[in-house]
């Protein structure tokens, strides 16, 4: 007389689980594993997206590009919706001196003025140019009239109280990073709108400087639906050897291709030089789509 064996719905279901339960925790393992032996032996971690398409765009876009300028220098161009490097604007446009561009200040719109000549010496890693606007006491972004949109910049005026919810927002875009130095020192927070009608922050930190794990510099975005991404991270280890080590803060926020989003632009400052990026948000990620450097 034959037996029948009752075999378990759920103890079938498991079987079959487990060993991708072990895959996957074994390939998690290693991640970490990588992770921590690499932060280990590298004095300077840094965490950026970059997307050079505008050093390739078609000639007809770089020739009818117009720049992007903040305080006299060139950060690019623009046109089309599509960007353009730099070194494609200024040796292919034909919008140099004497556009017409609006320029910006963190108080709003100062007015419409003309660009001067745009220069560039053979090695030097910035185009310069100059308006006709004569105050330059406070720092500007200029860009051809009627081709952007500005968000204002709403500095919030920190406290006991949110100072720990800006903390809290830094710590867990961090991540992983944290394991380098999780302690949070709030510079400064901006309430802005990268969609129009939606409000966001814009968060830079550092280190409180409390302990010897090394120091970092953060910029962060903080939607006011809970979702939070890296910016720009930067961790050098040794303190002693930090001349790359660069502290983030940001500038302007304004639709510089007119796609509707604003984007963001960061200057990062370390011990030689200064460079200014436009950060644009695209598919969940922050992108630096132009950049220029300038030494100190």
């Amino acid at each position: 007389m034959s037996s029948k064996v009752k075999y378990s719905k759920n103890k079938l279901i498991m079987r079959r689980l487990i060993p991708g339960a072990v895959i996957i925790f074994i390939l998690l393992l290693i991640a970490y594993i990588t992770f921590i032996t690499y932060i280990n032996v590298t004095n300077n971690i840094v965490y950026e997206n970059i997307n050079s398409d505008s050093s390739i765009v078609d000639d007809n876009i770089a020739y009818q590009s117009t720049p992007i300028v903040i305080n006299n220098i060139i950060l690019g161009g623009v046109y089309n919706y599509k960007w353009v490097s730099m070194e494609r604007y200024y040796f292919e446009s034909i919008n140099k001196k004497l556009l017409d561009i609006d320029v910006y200040t963190k108080k709003g719109k100062t007015g419409t003025y003309k660009l001067s000549e745009v220069s560039k010496e053979d090695e030097a890693t910035a185009a310069y140019t100059s308006t006709t606007r004569t105050n330059y006491t406070d720092e500007y972004l200029a860009v051809k009239t009627g081709n952007t949109t500005i968000s204002k910049m709403n500095e919030v005026i920190l406290n006991e109280s949110n100072t720990i919810v800006y903390k809290n927002k830094v710590k867990k875009a961090l991540g992983l990073y944290g394991i380098l130095n999780n302690t949070v020192k709030i510079r400064e927070v901006y309430e802005v709108a990268l969609v129009p009608g939606k409000l966001s922050y814009i968060i830079t930190a550092t280190n409180d400087g409390k302990n010897n794990r090394g120091v970092y510099s953060v910029a962060i975005y903080a939607s006011s639906m809970g979702d939070i991404k890296l910016i720009k991270y930067n961790y050098v280890k040794d303190v002693n050897n930090s001349s790359n080590f660069g502290i983030y803060t940001t500038k302007f926020v304004a639709d510089l291709n007119g796609d509707n989003v604003c984007d963001i632009i960061l200057q990062e400052t370390n011990e030689f030089n200064s460079k200014y990026s436009v950060m644009e948000l695209s598919n969940g990620k922050f992108y630096e789509v132009l950049s220029a450097t300038i030494n100190n």
